[in-house]
């Protein structure tokens, strides 16, 4: 157990209302739901025990953001299958079934992968295959068995299209959608992007329009009006090029927001810069905080300069607020703190920017700076995957190294970190429930 300082924090807190969960897999068709007390990660507490049908696998789990469910994908020979387990009542409900679209891979993978539960959760919009197309649907919890197509759009290995990420807005009355095309040219295959958006639960199309590149991190402003997103999010891999766009949901128009690396006319070159957006998060309607990095490559590389920024769509103004790259970000979701990995750039490697040991931080924001309130130091960043506990108190961090998954607890009220290790080395599925009386 390790104490850390914290600013101008009580050291006086409450007994949890919230404890961090964990699934693993068994070969004889059980799931294990583990707990770890956030205070006390060494207590022994008896894990429950979830018996799925038959020739059944888990593949995938999202936990509710009320800690009160866990939407599943169990996989058979056949099917992949959709099982919603109730926290309360231990019920283990089928929801929906769905062909194996390709027996020697995977449907899953970085992109498509999509169990994603609506801010209320009332609703897991997900992708899979019906048997002539791969679909997106949504699931009304509500209304138990309700799976409801959203959009079919035919998908062919080489020509048409099909979903791919999934963007829920605050409110969850509006779902943003990342439908990849690709067509054959004289050149080999030629992919672009388009975003759909549609209201929930009726599917009224707001906007749909596409764009070149490939893009990713969709997210809604909190007044609905735009959608922000990075573009040449695969080509990171090449050569280090990311920047932000803004998607005017009523006028169905894109505005570049930042320039981290090709010109503002946003043509296309190989210059002399890598460059990439690393992660954002909207702070209001008018306020987007961005961590970026960029380096120098010819005629002589240079060191990369990492920077936390702030962003104004409106009126295009920005501001720098720290010398780190700020990733991961997350929003309390009672007091509004941000919750972000500090990660300092320390070179670039064959994959991208290189960061080495950082922070977790929790910190406030006024408009202008971040203010730190609570941190943890981590020796390696190389994962970001931060959530908020439902109750608003804890952030959970969980990190692979050679001998497993740690899982990291960040208490907001005293600034207490603790630290659970394990021996996995996949993460089916974790985060925050209701802890039992």
């Amino acid at each position: 157990m390790l104490f850390l300082a914290i600013f101008g924090v009580s050291l006086q807190a409450a007994a949890p209302t919230t404890t961090f969960a964990y699934l693993t897999s068994s070969l004889s068709y059980e799931v294990q739901l583990h707990q770890v007390d956030p205070l006390n990660p060494d207590a022994v507490i008896a894990p429950i025990s979830i018996a799925l049908p038959a020739k059944h696998d888990l593949s995938q789990a999202a936990f509710s953001p009320d800690g009160k469910r866990i939407a599943m994908w169990l996989r058979s020979e056949e099917y992949f299958e959709l099982y919603l387990y109730q926290l309360g009542t231990s019920a283990l409900d089928k929801m929906g079934q769905f062909p194996v679209w390709d027996p020697s891979g995977d449907f899953f993978d970085s992109r498509s992968i999509a169990l994603n539960w609506s801010p209320d959760s009332r609703y897991v919009a997900f992708n899979s295959y019906d048997g002539t197309a791969i679909n997106t649907y949504l699931l009304n919890v509500g209304d138990l068995g309700l799976v409801t197509a959203i959009t079919g759009i035919a998908y062919n290995s080489l020509t048409g299209g099909f979903p791919l990420a999934l963007a829920w807005s605050g409110d969850s009355t509006r779902l943003a959608l990342v439908e990849d095309e690709c067509h054959n040219v004289d050149i080999g295959l030629l992919c672009s992007n388009a975003i759909h958006a549609i209201t929930i639960p009726d599917f009224k199309p707001i906007v749909q329009i596409k764009t070149e590149g490939t893009i990713c991190h969709l997210q809604w402003s909190p007044d609905n009006r735009y959608i922000s997103f990075e573009r040449e999010c695969d080509l990171n891999m090449i050569f280090y090029y990311s920047d932000v766009y803004l998607l005017s949901v009523a006028q169905g128009s894109i505005q570049r927001l930042t320039h981290l690396s090709t010109p503002s006319d946003d043509s296309f070159s190989w210059d002399n810069t890598y460059a990439t957006a690393r992660s954002s998060i909207w702070y209001d309607a008018n306020t987007l905080l961005l961590g970026t990095a960029t380096a120098k490559r010819a005629p002589v590389q240079t060191m990369p300069v990492a920077e936390t920024a702030i962003y104004h769509p409106k009126t295009g103004r920005a501001a720098k607020l720290g010398d780190d790259v700020a990733v991961g970000w997350v929003r309390n979701p009672i007091s509004g703190e941000f919750a972000y990995a500090a990660a300092p750039v320390t070179g670039i490697d064959g994959l991208g920017f290189s960061s080495g040991a950082g922070f977790i931080r929790i910190a406030t924001f006024d408009g202008e700076q971040l203010s730190v309130v609570a941190q943890m130091s981590q020796p390696d960043l190389f994962r970001y995957d931060l959530k908020w506990s439902f109750d608003g108190r804890f952030v959970s961090f969980s990190n692979i190294a050679s001998q497993g998954y740690t899982y990291s607890f960040l208490d907001k009220s005293t600034g207490e970190v603790t630290h659970f290790d394990t021996s996995l080395q996949s993460d089916f599925g974790s985060g925050w429930i209701e802890k039992s009386p």
